[in-house]
């Protein structure tokens, strides 16, 4: 890969000299949010190898100029983005209004639109509660259902009726 090694203290480090195909493929996966590992799995190389060109001084320069790029980029669609949602909005808006066009089109075309109104789009969140059973002990058990239960996590106990019974002694055989 054209490296040389450069002594430092920590001991010997591989420093790519010159940037080959491979070198850029390997630049190009770990862009694309890729691990060494799998970068290493799909080039047929070792994953030392991927860290040894990740972490050299030219490629991380060049990764810096191809992430800047990306981003420039990104932020060109998001504009066109924006630029058309006018006339995205213009076109639903039609669609919504043709009465020849079918019911579920149209409702579709509304709940879109509602769902991009940040006043009338529903709140997307979601809880999540544990309990680990290892902190709970005889009375926080207890405490922890009853709380269930005032909640309406957990139906009430139905009503026992009182039975009687007579014990049975067992006979020795």
């Amino acid at each position: 890969m054209g490296r040389l090694p450069q002594i430092l203290p920590e001991g010997k480090v591989f420093e790519v000299q010159k940037i080959w195909n491979i070198t850029h493929e390997i630049m190009r996966l770990h862009i694309l949010g890729f691990k060494n590992v799998e970068i290493a799995s799909q080039l047929n190389i070792t994953a030392q190898t991927v860290s040894n060109a990740v972490n050299s001084t030219i490629v991380k320069r060049q990764m810096e100029v191809m992430q800047a790029k990306r981003d420039v980029d990104t932020i060109a669609v998001a504009e066109r983005v924006v630029q058309m949602s006018g006339k995205a909005l213009d076109v639903l808006e039609t669609i919504m209004d043709d009465e020849k066009e079918p019911g579920s089109v149209r409702s579709k075309v509304a709940l879109s639109i509602l769902d991009r109104n940040s006043e009338t789009a529903p709140v997307r969140r979601t809880e999540s509660h544990g309990i680990y059973e290892h902190f709970l002990r005889g009375k926080t058990i207890a405490e922890v259902k009853q709380l269930a239960r005032d909640r309406g996590y957990l139906s009430k106990p139905a009503e026992v009726e009182e039975a009687s019974f007579r014990e049975v002694e067992s006979e020795a055989v």
